[in-house]
């Protein structure tokens, strides 16, 4: 019986651990595999490449419609970074700011069902630590997320 706990402890950790380097794996990856991941569904993928059309990361010029529509094939699978990256988009020109629809989609994103940006976050994804540092900082979230610069910081 002991053994059985044991194996099913160890698959747990390297479960944990494939999770936990995911952002780390696509901030470390070349534009063609995350593309590749992208084309393939990976929410993940979608929501990270949609991000990198935003800020025009890994060579790409920043257009917020290529960040629009692979945000929202990420959304479309409830994944926390397609969210994100969708109210993020309406933070900012040109979609936004649309306070509204930025509220909506951080929230989607931080209070994704299975808390997976938490537990990310607290296994220092990068991705993932990023995505809180911005949430906390977003003055319009108010009452459900206070704005906290030092949480952020923290995060950051």
């Amino acid at each position: 019986m002991r053994n059985y706990y044991l194996h099913i402890l160890s698959i747990f950790l390297v479960y944990q651990v494939l999770i936990g380097n995911q952002g780390s794996k696509w901030v470390h990856s070349d534009l063609l595999d995350l593309e590749r991941a992208a084309d393939e569904g990976d929410a993940y993928a979608l929501g990270y490449l949609a991000l990198c059309h935003a800020h025009g990361d890994k060579g790409l010029k920043v257009s917020a419609t290529e960040a629009q529509f692979f945000a929202d094939r990420s959304a479309l699978q409830d994944h926390w970074l397609g969210h994100f990256v969708l109210g993020y988009l309406h933070y900012h020109p040109p979609l936004g700011p649309d306070k509204k629809v930025t509220m909506k989609r951080y929230l989607q994103a931080f209070r994704d069902p299975d808390g997976s940006l938490i537990k990310l976050a607290a296994q220092n994804d990068p991705v993932a630590q990023f995505v809180l540092g911005e949430i906390f900082t977003a003055e319009n979230l108010n009452p459900y997320v206070q704005t906290d610069l030092s949480l952020a910081s923290q995060y950051y």
